[in-house]
Formats: C-alpha cells, sequence, structure tokens
C-alpha cells in the first residue's frame, strides 16, 4: 500500500496519460481548462480506458472510478499530482452569469 488511496506506486506515465485526456501535455503547462473543455475532449472515455482500477485500493474505487464524471477526472488529477509532489490550483470566475472554475 502506498497510502491511503493507491495500492500501488503508479509510473509518472500514467500521470501523463491523465494529463493527456484533459488536454494538457506536460507538468509545465500553465494554460486553464475547465469542466466545459473536459466534456468537448470527451475526457470520461479517456479516462475510463487507463484502467486506474490497478491503482487505487478497492474502497477507493468504487468511490472515485465509478459513475465517472469531470468533476471526478479533476479529483483523481489530483490525486495522482500529490504522489509526484505536484499541485493543481484553481480559480473561479462568472462569464455570462455562470460560475466557470478555471484550473
Amino acid at each position: 500500500m502506498v497510502n491511503q488511496l493507491f495500492q500501488l506506486m503508479p509510473k509518472i506515465n500514467i500521470l501523463y496519460d491523465i494529463l493527456n485526456c484533459i488536454g494538457l501535455n506536460d507538468l509545465k503547462n500553465v494554460n486553464y481548462f475547465c469542466i466545459d473543455n473536459l466534456k468537448k475532449l470527451d475526457s470520461v472515455k479517456k479516462i475510463y480506458s487507463l484502467k486506474l482500477q490497478k491503482y487505487y485500493l478497492p474502497c477507493k474505487t468504487k468511490i472515485y472510478l465509478n459513475n465517472l464524471n469531470e468533476k471526478k477526472i479533476i479529483t483523481i488529477l489530483r490525486h495522482f499530482l500529490k504522489l509526484f509532489n505536484y499541485k493543481l490550483i484553481s480559480k473561479e470566475k462568472y462569464i455570462n452569469k455562470k460560475k466557470k472554475k478555471n484550473i
């Protein structure tokens, strides 16, 4: 067990695969993205194809990988970034009276 979430320590390549699913190229990318971007990129299907179940503990797999949506993808990204000592910074702003969360 690696920590309270992971049973197997992933290689950094899986983190890059997750980043590619959300439209980022590498860890030094400073571009913003929002949930709408993840919907346009069809990130949910791409994350499903990565088969992340082998890394998470079984009890956490049920929480984070079942009924996957865009918000859970961001949470998953945060989990994997934390393993490699990176952080995801988010900001909220309003566009046309709708709240957008830039990440």
